[in-house]
């Protein structure tokens, strides 16, 4: 009876005070900022592409917060696949502009922070669901106002009520893959009710967020000599992503933001700065935005990708790393002028030039990329 009372008095709060204000009903857990740093863990894995509408374990072991891998493959977190993933995300501090991250990274992912995760993670897709909190959840249903239904409701008290039950969420976020991809994505978000029902545009399809993919976070510049678009990762890039949904009905359990991953994450680091949830938003969400943020000092250089080339390389401290080259492809850096300033054949498919400062052409075989050595 309590507990009745408890949510009753909870429900009256929000539909006094949110019609005419945002709340913040972030859970603690996704505040990342303010977590200790060190191993972070998802708290279950379902084995199927969708869990259970208000599934009650999301209920039961709250915790203030709560997150989901769904995959059929993913079954169990301390074994198989399940385990893999899990070993993926940790709390760390990039200090800067940009402070404490989840951070999820994958075994072979290059990133210069975080620890790599265990090896042998082969889902193609697969899923995260985060949760609003149970208790601060509202639906249209619970925003009318007394003895109002939404068959009797006038438009506008179906206006109001729906504004005062939308939930906003906003993430800010940096993607690094080893291997550039202006194309294939590596994650979108999608809303999902208490029964399960995704969200839908006016037309009844798919209404999710834009695909985000590394390529979004790279600096572009044109090659008058090549007449190629070249790319080049941009550690300061961060992109900030604001989502709204609203349930019709059934308040008192949390609505569910899928993260829904289409690609590998053996080479993928994400880092997620922020992860907030807003009832009763202002104003328009946005879409997507870019942010400048930058590390406290040892700031990550990462791949530079020509997209015409098969060839991969980064640069770290000096040294320029060289990967996928062909063992006995004649290796030769020149400087701008024309200049040879070291050769060798290579004798594995990773190769690595130490070089003074300065921009050098690299040329491996048939291929021949700029690289600045800072």
């Amino acid at each position: 009876m309590k507990n009745f009372f408890t949510l009753l008095f909870i429900s009256g709060l929000l539909f006094t005070t949110t019609l005419n204000a945002q709340t913040d009903i972030t859970p603690a857990r996704y505040q990342f900022s303010n977590l200790p740093k060190g191993a972070y863990s998802i708290d279950k894995a379902y084995p199927g592409a969708n869990p259970p509408a208000s599934d009650a374990d999301v209920v039961d072991n709250w915790n203030d917060g709560f997150i989901t891998m769904l995959n059929p493959n993913l079954s169990s977190l301390t074994a198989g696949q399940g385990a893999i993933l899990n070993s993926y995300f940790q709390i760390v501090d990039l200090g800067g502009t940009v402070g404490k991250v989840l951070c999820m990274k994958g075994s072979e992912s290059t990133y210069a922070y975080g620890d790599a995760g265990d090896a042998g993670f082969w889902l193609g897709w697969w899923n995260l669901a985060f949760y609003t909190d149970p208790d601060l959840t509202p639906s249209v249903v619970s925003m009318l106002p007394s003895g109002v239904t939404t068959e009797t409701a006038t438009d506008a008290q179906l206006q109001e009520a729906e504004a005062a039950a939308t939930i906003r969420l906003r993430i800010v976020f940096h993607i690094h893959q080893n291997t550039l991809s202006t194309t294939s994505k590596l994650f979108d978000i999608l809303g999902y009710t208490y029964t399960g029902n995704h969200k839908q545009d006016t037309d009844g399809n798919i209404d999710a967020t834009p695909e985000f993919k590394s390529g979004d976070f790279t600096s572009e510049e044109f090659n008058w000599e090549t007449y190629e678009t070249e790319y080049t990762y941009d550690d300061t890039k961060w992109i900030a992503c604001e989502y709204d949904f609203v349930a019709p009905e059934n308040a008192g359990a949390p609505l569910r933001f899928t993260f829904r991953f289409g690609d590998n994450a053996e080479n993928t680091t994400l880092l997620i700065k922020e992860l907030s949830m807003t009832l009763n938003p202002t104003g328009d969400p946005v879409e997507s935005e870019v942010l400048t943020l930058e590390t406290d000092g040892t700031t990550p250089v990462f791949d530079t990708i020509d997209e015409v080339s098969s060839l991969r390389y980064y640069v770290n401290n000096g040294v320029v790393n060289l990967m996928n080259v062909e063992v006995g492809a004649d290796v030769k850096v020149f400087s701008l002028t024309g200049q040879l300033v070291q050769s060798e054949k290579a004798t594995d498919s990773n190769v690595e030039l130490s070089l003074n400062p300065g921009m050098y052409l690299v040329s491996v075989a048939n291929n021949t990329v700029k690289v600045l050595v800072q």
